[in-house]
């Protein structure tokens, strides 16, 4: 497998102040942080890593970071060359779209995959281990779906929504079962109550809700872009269907996005939709969360800015136990003055859609947000210790490359770093943490040295198996002169060095493909 490797943070930012005993807030790797879920008592995060990243690649890729609670970073495993899942490097970038699942010790992951001379998607779901190495991909041909937005896993197969592309630019929201070989069982489109019309819809999230799965997305016709949500029976056939009215009597300037809907375990559903308006200087949003019962009618509704001038966009949602509503995402207090500016934004509601907090938190090298400096969330969970964790980006385009950052922040059960909190607004990470050029010291970590220092054999042990064509270590002196080399060939893990014939001293064990140096290591001979 190519470009599968551990990365060894020297430099990790984390801010100065202790926030709380349980509390924290980090930049722990250089991703876009997609999605959080805890697993076996650690934080598991997948994420997509830019193009022009801060590891100078000219592809993007995918990355998978497991922590403990504390938020330190145990395992950051990434794949940037799409040559490891059977596709043409360079031809190809692939970034994590969709959210993690974990299930029975597996890492379920959507990965999109798209090719520069086409402009197509292809899609996969890609199966790891605990360890984030490779197992199996299923591939998603190019003309049966364009874009995996979430899956679900269930005995009987993975379940994936998305969007359907035609040739005519027309899509639909699309839903895939396949077994666990990746052989497809159905494909179904969805186009909401108007199939007849020249329509454009998406698909965003995908639940299970008992023996069937409960969907949301949107469609667009006329002109006009509505949500859409439903229920289907396991085998992708309808129960219900509801089209989600864009309330605006201007409807045209306004678009509907980021449909998420999610079971109450008490009964009824809610789901979240945000309109967008088009146009003009600066772009606002509404964003509504509404809890229907089982026969669809509304119960109540919240409107997340109402009245503001002001983006505020949930990005996603989690229903805790007592049927209270935890949401994360973005806002901008003042979008015509801030640009691109963002705050990872959070908020509560209680089961009967009353606010009981809202929080936005934000890095702060400048004093307030400041255009091109954007600071959001992408999920969140309800962790076991009962505090909320959320897992967002924060991006800096001054810099070139561009500057991207994991975020990682804990948070008690009222949304606090410090405990009683009562502002909305925190600033976080005061001190300005960035080198001068904006980039971060990496170390790409492909293996380890035991013992060390040691007086005539050492193991490179390798984090994965050699899968690089024309590697070699190479052992050389400080002054530069190679002394040993040693060819590997694919499938190695553990490589022995015999040392008896070298004289006391300092040496470089240095891990080279393709006549490039990917990882050097000193060795002690005693």
């Amino acid at each position: 497998m190519k470009y599968l490797f551990i990365i060894s943070v020297i430099l990790i930012l984390q801010y100065p102040a202790i926030y709380g005993q349980n509390t924290y807030s980090k930049f722990i790797s250089f991703c876009n942080g997609k999605s959080i879920v805890e697993y076996n008592q650690f934080f598991f995060i997948s994420g997509s890593v830019p193009l022009l990243s801060a590891l100078d690649e000219d592809y993007n890729g995918i990355e998978i970071v497991k922590t403990d609670f504390e938020g330190n970073l145990l395992i950051s495993v990434r794949i940037e060359d799409g040559d490891s899942l059977n596709i043409i490097p360079g031809d190809y970038f692939l970034g994590n779209y969709g959210s993690m699942k974990i299930v029975n010790d597996s890492i379920f992951l959507p990965v999109a995959y798209k090719n520069y001379y086409t402009d197509i998607f292809e899609q996969r779901v890609s199966l790891f281990n605990l360890n984030a190495e490779l197992i199996q991909s299923f591939i998603y041909p190019f003309d049966n779906i364009s874009l995996i937005s979430d899956i679900a896993i269930n005995p009987s197969g993975i379940y994936s929504v998305g969007k359907y592309s035609d040739m005519m630019g027309l899509t639909s929201m699309t839903l895939r079962k396949t077994d666990y070989q990746g052989n497809i069982i159905f494909d179904e489109l969805f186009n909401g109550n108007n199939p007849s019309l020249p329509i454009v819809s998406d698909g965003y999230n995908i639940e299970q809700d008992g023996t069937g799965f409960i969907l949301g997305g949107s469609t667009t016709y006329d002109g006009i872009t509505n949500g859409y949500i439903l229920k289907i029976d396991e085998f992708g056939q309808i129960i219900w269907d509801l089209e989600i009215n864009n309330p605006y009597n201007d409807q045209n300037n306004y678009n509907a996005s980021n449909v998420n809907i999610l079971p109450i375990f008490t009964g009824g559903y809610v789901y979240t939709i945000s309109f967008e308006q088009i146009g003009g200087l600066a772009n606002y949003n509404d964003t509504y969360v509404v809890k229907i019962d089982e026969n669809l009618q509304p119960e109540w509704s919240y409107i997340v800015g109402e009245g503001e001038e002001s983006i505020k966009m949930i990005h996603n949602i989690k229903v805790l136990e007592d049927g209270s509503i935890i949401g994360c995402g973005l806002s901008n207090n003042n979008p015509a003055l801030g640009g691109d500016a963002a705050m990872g934004w959070l908020f509560k509601l209680s089961a009967t859609g009353e606010k009981l907090w809202e929080r936005n938190y934000y890095y702060a090298p400048n004093a307030y947000p400041i255009s091109n400096e954007t600071l959001y969330l992408n999920d969140l969970i309800q962790a076991s210790d009962g505090s909320i964790v959320a897992v967002g980006v924060y991006q800096y385009v001054y810099y070139f490359p561009l500057v991207n950052r994991l975020w990682l922040l804990k948070l008690d059960e009222n949304g606090c770093l410090t405990p009683g909190c009562t502002e909305e607004l925190t600033i976080v990470g005061i001190e300005d943490s960035f080198p001068d050029d904006g980039m971060l010291d990496v170390v790409e970590k492909f293996f380890t040295l035991s013992p060390n220092p040691t007086t005539d054999l050492s193991t490179a042990s390798f984090y994965n198996p050699i899968s690089r064509n024309a590697s070699v270590l190479s052992i050389s002196s400080l002054s530069g002169q190679e002394i040993q080399r040693v060819v590997l060939e694919r499938g190695q893990r553990d490589i022995k060095l015999s040392l008896g014939d070298f004289s006391t001293g300092i040496y470089l064990v240095s891990y080279m493909s393709e006549g490039r140096i990917l990882q050097s290591e000193k060795l002690v001979v005693e």
